[in-house]
Parts: C-alpha cells; structure tokens; sequence
C-alpha cells in the first residue's frame, strides 16, 4: 500500500478513525441498496420495467456522490504531493567507518601493544596525568577468549 502522507498515532485514534470510515461504507451501502431496492419493488408493484424517469433520480445522486468523491481524492493527492515535495524526509546519516588501529593508538599516545591489550582484556584502568595524558594502564591478566569462529580460537583449541 502507497501512503501519500503517514501521520504516526495511537491504536486508539487507529480503532476509531477505522470504525468511523467503516460506518460510513456500511451507510453508503445502505442508501444505495435501498435506493434500487425501492426502485425494483415499484416497478413489479407497476408490473412493467424500471423506466428511466424512475432510474434517473437514483442515477443523479450516484454521479453526484462519486463526483464529490474523485474531488475529494484528487485533493488529497495533490496536498500530500505539494507536503512531500516542500517537507522532504531527512536523509539518513551514514555510519563512519571505525578507524584502525593504527590511528586509534596515535590519537591516544598509546604502543600497538598497549592498545590490544586494551582490546584483549576486560577491564582496563587507565591512570591520567594532571594534563590529562595517559600516565599507565592498569589491564586485567585474564583474556577475553577470542571468537569461536576466528582462526586464533582453532589455533588455540589445536595447542
């Protein structure tokens, strides 16, 4: 389904405004139908066919009703083309790429091995200088297990 305009809203709000539209195909059905019912029931009571004269006023309000209706729709086309074209929606932000480590470790003033083994442990403390450069790190001897599905853990399950 095509949405010209999408306006989020509660269940409540979706319940009701479902209830309303289906009240109002159930009274269009049923003034229609009576409308031919009444116009079928007069002609076997005059026993010959609906004539045109009888015909024509149910006709009349049928194109009156369909031609409010395409009104009401082509404006409702036309307003939500005009929102769309002057409201656009925001374009999505792309993800930046994580950096390597290589400028991670620059960034930080840290070794490449300082910074695996930041990486490869699970809790780091990190000691500041009164400037705020790393002065030490403090890193857990325990090591995070490497990934069952890399080629350290085959290497290290073989070992």
């Amino acid at each position: 389904m095509i949405r010209i305009i999408h306006t989020p809203c509660s269940r409540a709000n979706s319940a009701i405004d479902a209830g309303m539209t289906a009240i109002g195909w159930v009274g269009f059905v049923y003034l229609a139908s009576s409308s031919i019912l009444s116009i079928s029931m007069a002609s076997t009571l005059q026993g010959d066919a609906p004539s045109l004269s009888l015909v024509a006023p149910t006709l009349e309000t049928l194109l009156i009703y369909l031609t409010i209706a395409a009104f009401n729709a082509l404006l409702v086309v036309l307003w939500g083309t005009y929102h769309k074209r002057l409201f656009p929606p925001p374009r999505k932000v792309q993800a930046r790429s994580a950096p390597d480590d290589a400028v991670t470790a620059a960034d930080f003033a840290l070794s490449s091995a300082q910074l695996h083994d930041v990486h490869d442990s699970r809790i780091t403390v990190i000691h500041h200088t009164d400037d705020g450069e790393i002065a030490a790190l403090q890193t857990d001897k325990l090591r995070i297990p490497p990934v069952s599905n890399s080629d350290i853990f085959d290497a290290t399950r073989l070992a």
